[in-house]
């Protein structure tokens, strides 16, 4: 079942909204993110972590430090 939704700046209804890659700045760190975005008039509905992304950071990191435990022993 299709949700639909109403863009509040244009009013129209949604099917669907339209990605773009941003970055968010942290204080000593950046994260890759994405806006979500009206496909009718470009407003942005939100922003939020790339889960992709954050999901493929997330598994380096752990692998990396796994094989920096292992060089250890």
């Amino acid at each position: 079942m299709a949700v639909k939704a109403k863009c509040p700046k244009c009013d129209k209804m949604l099917s669907s909204v339209r990605l773009q890659a941003i970055r968010l700045d942290g204080t000593h760190h950046y994260w890759k993110g994405l806006s979500y975005l009206c496909p009718l008039c470009g407003a942005v509905l939100n922003v939020g972590y790339d889960p992709i992304a954050l999901q493929a950071d997330t598994v380096s990191d752990v692998v990396r430090e796994v094989l920096r435990a292992l060089d250890k022993d």
